[in-house]
Order: structure tokens, then sequence, then C-alpha cells
């Protein structure tokens, strides 16, 4: 994603600081890689699909609603909010 530059910001020392608390799941909306990339005393594996859920284990990072550069599908419009509830089985994660 050429017009997003995700890769032009880096976490800052508060992302550290979440990240080395004792998670077992973070749960996240953002599409950034800001977590993915902190250098934490923990590392956490990313669940970006539904596939994921079984083989990764915890501690993770769940992308709720996209990553970026291409994990789809994206929640961005207001019928995508809408339809997620029924659309996106990532959700019913638990």
């Amino acid at each position: 994603m050429q017009n997003i530059p995700d890769d032009d910001y880096k976490p800052s020392d508060l992302y550290k600081t979440l990240l080395n608390l004792p998670w077992s799941d973070v749960f996240t909306t953002n599409y950034d890689t800001l977590l993915e990339r902190t250098n934490s005393l923990r590392k956490y594996n990313v669940i970006r699909t539904t596939d994921d859920i079984p083989i990764k284990k915890k501690p993770r990072i769940v992308k709720l609603h996209g990553s970026f550069p291409s994990i789809l599908p994206y929640i961005i419009t207001e019928e995508d909010y809408k339809k997620y509830p029924k659309k996106c089985p990532i959700c019913e994660y638990g």
C-alpha cells in the first residue's frame, strides 16, 4: 500500500510498555503494524486470519479489522461495520 506509509512510523515507548505487560492476547482494530514491530521482552504471534488461530500460540496480537500490507478484508466503511458481527468469524474467537 503505497498510499499509506506504515513503515514511515516507529512504535513509541508506550507500545513497548504495553506489550511488556502479561497479556495472553492483544486485540486491535488498527491496520498498522506498530504493535508487531515493537521490540518488547515478550514475543507475540500475530493472528491476521481465522486460519492463524489454531496454529499461533499465546501471547498473540489479534488483528480484527485487517492488517497492512494486504490482509483482507479491511473493515473500513459503515457497511463493513454493520456486516462485521456476521461476516467476520475472527470476532467469535475467544
